[in-house]
């Protein structure tokens, strides 16, 4: 049976002030960089609240503006906003994502950074980006407190699919009751640093996020969430004669701590992203991680370490229950 992949799309929102009603090149260039340097200015304090901090940009495939193929994934971005964005897995499945606006068949505006802008004829333009780790994070930049502050996203999911609220934000779950990707919970800050009221309603496969955002100081950064699967990598290292399972996670698993279905899944998938490999001449392979133990350090990982750049699991370590493994830092 193929392991299905989990796919999640990052919204985010940057309020910036300054555009036309119907930006031309140059200020719509210039918005989207504002947002960027906003959205950089922001990660630090990210960091400090347990957050990933964002991916690099990816490079498109064969050339192309709009289509991506990043770990194992492929990302065919819109060019014009009545089409779909669309992530599809090496096992064929698809999560698919219209951006707002998507009455209009406005052509997007190729940027210098690689990325494309739209510009939704209403005081706001969205700037999706595929990042590193094959997530999409989508950014829309408002003009000011005169534009909306309702934007809707309409995904396509797999048959049986459903979208499942949680605590803020939610989970795409198949008919099995595997979690297949999601959002994050909405959050918001404005150039001052000060918290944003926002959040998501979902009505179906419906996602519309509210950002009551008049009153603050532009340009503000709302709900930076990233990341496609739970696990970036995984590989055998050797640390001073002690060999681990070096786990590094995906932002978006970093959003989901504590959270069990999100740590049965990733644990799944560090499972099949383990590789073989002979360290202090012995070898090391998925047997030799798929242990009780070995997942209890994982689950301590990810519910009290998240913060760690990566996982660090230790086969050598045999304590008798995972919370002696939390007594002792994971290990």
């Amino acid at each position: 049976m193929k392991r299905k992949s989990f796919l999640s799309i990052g919204i985010t929102a940057g309020l910036v002030a300054g555009l036309c009603s119907s930006p031309a090149y140059a200020q719509t260039q210039d918005a989207a960089g504002k947002t960027l340097d906003a959205l950089e200015q922001v990660s630090d304090s990210a960091i400090q609240d347990g957050v990933h901090p964002l991916e690099a940009n990816a490079v498109p495939a064969n050339d192309s503006s709009s289509l991506f193929s990043v770990n194992e994934t492929e990302i065919q971005l819109p060019t014009s906003l009545d089409e779909e964005l669309t992530l599809t897995s090496s096992d064929g499945l698809e999560i698919g994502l219209t951006l707002p606006n998507d009455q209009s068949a406005v052509q997007g505006t190729a940027l210098d950074n690689g990325m494309t802008a739209f510009d939704n004829g209403d005081g706001s333009t969205t700037i999706p980006a595929v990042k590193s780790d094959g997530s999409v994070q989508v950014s829309t930049v408002i003009e000011d407190a005169s534009a909306p502050s309702e934007y809707e996203y309409k995904f396509s999911l797999p048959e049986g699919a459903k979208i499942s609220a949680y605590e803020g934000g939610a989970h795409f779950v198949g008919l099995d009751g595997e979690i297949l990707g999601g959002i994050a919970p909405a959050w918001a800050v404005d150039a001052t640093g000060a918290k944003v009221p926002t959040h998501f309603e979902f009505a179906g496969s419906t996602v519309t996020q509210v950002v009551d955002h008049e009153g603050f100081e532009y340009p503000i950064v709302a709900d930076p969430m990233w990341g496609k699967d739970l696990i970036k990598s995984v590989k055998w290292i050797s640390r001073s004669g002690v060999v681990s399972l070096s786990v590094v996670p995906t932002g978006w698993n970093r959003f989901n701590v504590g959270f069990q279905p999100a740590i049965s899944a990733g644990w799944k998938e560090t499972l099949a992203k383990t590789p073989t490999k002979t360290l202090n001449k012995k070898k090391y392979n998925r047997a030799k991680a798929n242990t009780t133990r070995m997942y209890w350090q994982y689950r301590c990982h990810q519910v009290a370490a998240f913060t760690k750049s990566s996982w660090n699991l230790e086969p050598s370590k045999i304590r008798n229950t995972y919370l002696d493994y939390v007594k002792n830092l994971c290990n």
